[in-house]
């Protein structure tokens, strides 16, 4: 029984700490929430995670500085700027969405120059990432990357 007890306390543990999403994880089920609301599919959805999931990465790495930058030259909070200025310019019917999944993501960051520099980090990240699409390369759009 003491066995069982323990294996299920551990289970647990496992189970509470698995539940809990990291700024990436968070940000890529905002940007298919967002996507499925919008009725995007085939090569505007691949391309949308890929923008978004790049600046992120970008982002964060920035900071982190672990692996090469595909463009970038206060991890999550670049990585969500990012996401979120990629998801607002790509979806802007889905604007309220995307601020909830935003604001949700800032909150436990304390106020200060930190969290001001990784916002205005996301942004330029996500900012170039845009600045790189061609329009109607890979799906139709009115604008760069924005979907009619």
């Amino acid at each position: 029984m003491k066995h069982m007890t323990a294996m299920l306390g551990l289970l647990l543990m496992f189970a509470v700490c698995a539940a809990h999403a990291d700024t990436v994880t968070d940000w890529n089920q905002t940007a298919i929430e967002v996507m499925k609301v919008a009725n995007v599919a085939g090569n505007a959805w691949s391309r949308t995670l890929a923008m978004v999931h790049v600046a992120m990465a970008d982002a964060i790495n920035t900071v982190q500085g672990r692996y090469t930058r595909y463009l970038a030259t206060v991890a999550p909070v670049p990585g969500a700027a990012a996401a979120h200025h990629i998801l607002v310019q790509l979806y802007p019917p889905q604007k309220a969405l995307v601020e909830e999944a935003y604001a949700a993501s800032l909150k436990p960051i304390p106020e200060g120059t930190a969290k001001r520099d990784g916002v205005a980090l996301g942004v330029q990240v996500a900012t170039a990432i845009l600045g790189g699409c061609v329009p109607g390369a890979l799906l139709p759009t009115s604008a760069c990357g924005r979907v009619p």
